[in-house]
């Protein structure tokens, strides 16, 4: 099957956003996310990820290469991706993604970073002529700052900080593409409806 026409489906959100919980919803709904899934952690993610452990590994990898991290509050900017471009990363993705295509007409993939990482990633979605649409999953920011407390003892400052820069990019950047936005309180007191 032929990347053009094919559809992708990019869950964007800050961590603790509720990104797990919708992306186990689109799995529901017949978007295959794969077969090499992160592994649940108790007391973490219960349930699960539901994210593609080498995309992840990629990103992380990027992110890496940049000098930056997933909680680093700076955002990635054209030189940025032109440096990716320069270190091989983009090749990289593109195989990567057509591997875990190669089977399937609907992918989805989830990793947080990826709203960091959108604007190299929508170049790949382009070189590939992806069909793409967005699901932004997005959660008071009180609560993902709570969350992040106890998860790995942030600061509420900083947390609310990374919560706008993610959410900032994935709004500006798919401004004018296919996206629905989903409010993770509402998906939780209303699943059926929302999905």
């Amino acid at each position: 099957m032929s990347e053009i026409g094919k559809r992708l489906i990019i869950m964007l959100g800050m961590h603790r956003s509720g990104t797990s919980t919708i992306t186990r919803g689109l799995k529901v709904l017949g978007v295959e996310l794969g077969n090499k899934l992160m592994p649940p952690v108790l007391g973490d993610n219960d349930k699960g990820y539901f994210e593609d452990i080498d995309l992840n590994a990629l990103n992380v990898e990027m992110l890496d290469a940049l000098g930056s991290d997933w909680h680093c509050l700076s955002p990635i900017d054209q030189s940025d991706v032109d440096s990716l471009r320069k270190k091989g990363y983009f090749v990289r993705a593109v195989n990567l993604l057509r591997q875990k295509t190669e089977c399937v007409s609907i992918f989805g993939f989830k990793d947080p970073r990826v709203s960091k990482l959108l604007p190299f990633w929508q170049l790949v979605f382009l070189h590939c002529g992806y069909d793409v649409g967005y699901v932004l999953a997005i959660r008071n920011p009180l609560s993902v700052a709570q969350s992040l407390k106890k998860r790995v003892e942030f600061k509420y400052e900083k947390s609310y900080l990374l919560w706008l820069g993610h959410v900032l990019v994935s709004l500006s950047q798919t401004q004018d593409k296919s996206r629905v936005i989903v409010d993770y309180d509402q998906f939780i007191h209303f699943p059926k409806n929302n999905l």
